[in-house]
């Protein structure tokens, strides 16, 4: 009986063994599917590093995870580690050795790790680690996510806020907050100087090449200043066609100039647009730390204020910031913005100087001519008012003016009777590339009813060739539209002529330097002759500028010259004086 209880207990008790070593496999079971699941919904893979063995066990995710798809299974510590980038791979010895060696608890590093396809993927890898009961790290496990996407986006932003777009060198934001690392480290032996540099002429190269040739040249020249520079210095592009160099570790100011001699003979030498001879110059402003400034804005500030006077002193030369420089651009900038006050105030008034035939004696034309008394300053010269206006954006505005004001002149004259002249007015460079030129001449036809012919527009060779074929379309739709074209200081220019011929001009005008020393010079003689033969040949009529002398007024008549002009037969004067000069005239037989 006893036996047969003891019988009955033991199997009841093994069943019941059974039945929970049944429930708790069930509940193992659904545990371990539980963890699969959640393993299966999340992004990370599992990893383990036994640090007593040096083995990592690594569980990669076969579906959904194949841009990782490092070999799972276990791999000791330098194996593991030559899967890392090389450029990672003392950072990450470093930061395990200095979480074992501590008593955190968490782990997280970031890196890049070599992939089957041998890519290299960045990762995050996250975990705990246990300790052993000597407070010893003796087991790290988490998990590792590919945040290659993140990265590679990240990188892209980075690159979209702090380089440009066309060049791929950094812009004004990255270069102001490297200047700022190198003057918080204070590591820089030597001096530091900003030097700003503009490309010369690049609106003539957009309008005459298109944009694209623009782009280029901006790409090229930006890959011959890193190549020149290599990472000695810091390059930037700053603006559209502008850079900024931080020129680093200079021993003087001597030692300066002379390294930007060297780079400004090297820019002369090089050729940035294909298919063309034309060659590169720049413009650039300089000012040194320490001595013109020592915050990034007040030495961009005093740079810029060097480059603009470079550019408005003949372009292809750099300058050093001084007071003087900053004074002079005052002056500039000040006498752009009277030459606005000016116009609103009518300070500036038509002068007109007579055109005389060489033959008879008689008026052929007036030459209109820009003169502004100022309210305060009294005269101001042509010569100083005008390349104001033409660096700025004023010479539109008062070239509109004072084409209006002749109009309005040349409708009185008629007015008083048929005059047989003309009268011409010169164009600037500027006026020849606005693209509203022509409508707006329309309106000054129909607005003073005067016949286009009446008008007679002088262009210079330079202004020509800043945009020859620009300039030449205007020309043509100039002299379409009835008015006469003369091209004034020939033979100070270019002097070209092969596209002389092709330009749809009436007369050329003899510039004053020929005209100075033909009374006691033979060469200067037989230069002008020989100008004039040519030009008549051509089917052009010639003035002779600046005669001054008796001599000279006969000689240019003897030489075939059609026109005079210069103090001889008169000096510009205002709306009375020449409108008496004209009545008197008149008297003449």
């Amino acid at each position: 009986m006893t036996n047969s209880m003891e019988t009955r207990i033991d199997r009841d008790s093994r069943n019941d063994l059974i039945t929970g070593l049944r429930y708790e496999n069930r509940s193992l079971r659904d545990t371990c599917d539980r963890y699969r699941l959640l393993l299966e919904g999340l992004q990370e893979s599992i990893w383990e590093w036994d640090v007593e063995k040096g083995m990592y066990t690594f569980y990669t995710k076969k579906s959904g995870y194949r841009d990782l798809n490092v070999i799972e299974g276990a791999w000791d510590y330098e194996l593991w580690n030559s899967r890392v980038h090389p450029h990672d791979q003392g950072q990450f010895r470093r930061y395990l050795d200095d979480f074992v060696k501590s008593s955190r608890k968490y782990f997280e590093n970031t890196f890049r790790v070599r992939s089957e396809s041998g890519e290299y993927r960045w990762v995050r890898a996250r975990g705990a680690a246990k300790h052993d009961s000597e407070g010893r790290v003796a087991l790290i496990a988490g998990s590792v996510l590919d945040i290659t996407d993140s990265i590679e986006m990240e990188q892209k932003l980075i690159r979209l806020a702090y380089y440009d777009k066309l060049t791929g060198l950094p812009n004004k934001e990255k270069i102001k907050g490297d200047f700022g690392d190198i003057t918080s480290r204070n590591t820089v032996e030597g001096s530091i100087a900003f030097i700003h540099i503009n490309i010369d002429n690049l609106s003539y190269i957009n309008n005459t090449f298109g944009y694209s040739a623009g782009d280029q040249m901006i790409k090229r020249f930006s890959g011959f200043l890193s190549e020149y520079f290599e990472d000695t210095h810091l390059l930037s592009k700053i603006n559209a066609d502008e850079f900024l160099i931080i020129y680093r570790d200079f021993e003087s100011v001597e030692d300066l100039e002379a390294g930007m001699e060297r780079f400004f003979a090297a820019v002369r030498s090089e050729k940035l647009l294909t298919h063309s001879e034309i060659r590169t110059s720049i413009s650039a402003g300089i000012a040194i730390h320490g001595v013109h400034g020592e915050s990034f804005f007040d030495l961009l500030k005093c740079s810029d204020v060097a480059l603009y006077y470079c550019k408005n002193n003949g372009k292809d030369q750099f300058r050093i910031y001084d007071s003087s420089t900053g004074e002079k651009l005052y002056t500039t900038i000040d006498l752009i913005n009277q030459i606005r006050i000016g116009l609103e105030r009518s300070e500036f008034q038509m002068h007109y100087q007579p055109i005389v035939s060489s033959r008879t004696g008689r008026l052929v034309g007036i030459e209109a001519l820009a003169r502004w008394y100022h309210s305060k300053r009294g005269m101001i010269s042509p010569g100083e008012f005008i390349v104001a206006a033409e660096n700025s954006g004023q010479m539109k505005a008062l070239e509109r003016w004072i084409i209006d004001d002749v109009f309005r002149q040349v409708e009185a004259w008629l007015g008083m009777g048929e005059l047989d002249m003309f009268v011409s007015v010169n164009l600037s460079a500027r006026g020849l590339m606005e693209d509203d030129l022509i409508s707006y001449l329309e309106l000054m036809l129909e607005k003073h009813r005067v016949k286009p012919d009446k008008i007679e527009f002088e262009v210079t060779e330079t202004a020509l060739m800043n945009n020859l074929t620009q300039s030449m379309a205007m020309l043509y739709k100039l002299k379409e539209m009835g008015f006469k074209l003369s091209l004034d200081d020939f033979g100070t220019g270019y002097s070209s002529l092969n596209y002389l011929k092709n330009i749809p001009i009436d007369k050329v005008k003899l510039d004053r330097s020929f005209v100075v020393n033909i009374d006691r010079n033979t060469k200067d003689q037989l230069l002008v002759k020989s100008i004039i033969e040519l030009s008549h040949r051509m089917e052009l009529e010639v003035v002779g500028e600046g005669v001054e002398t008796h001599f000279q007024n006969t000689l240019l008549g003897t030489f075939g010259c059609d026109y005079i002009q210069g103090y001889f037969h008169g000096k510009p004067q205002d709306r009375n004086g020449i409108n008496t000069w004209i009545k008197d005239n008149n008297k003449k037989t």
